[in-house]
């Protein structure tokens, strides 16, 4: 059950600060839903890691960064790809 037919496929976001670029908008769902595709339509979809990536990027922090758990396990900080179109990169410079 999808619930009350939300666009469980679909969310919004709103970032801003930093190293973000205002006025952006980024991916599209499709205008009606498809019950057999709910994933019909959605264009340039990223994933919770790539907001995650996008986060650390913009705050000039290599989302690829390595770091060693106390068991010496190492780990990326992020394991998404920035999404590049909101990343102010001129902002960042400054």
């Amino acid at each position: 059950a999808e619930g009350r037919d939300h666009w469980v496929h679909g969310f919004s976001i709103a970032l801003g600060g930093c190293g973000i670029r205002g006025g952006v908008v980024h991916g599209e769902t499709a205008a009606e839903r498809n019950p057999d595709d709910p994933a019909a339509g959605i264009k340039d979809p990223v994933s919770v890691a790539d907001v995650h990536a996008t986060m650390l990027s913009a705050l000039g922090i290599d989302p690829e960064l390595e770091l060693q758990t106390p068991i010496k396990r190492p780990m990326k900080l992020s394991e998404g790809t920035p999404i590049a179109g909101l990343i102010d990169r001129d902002r960042l410079k400054a």
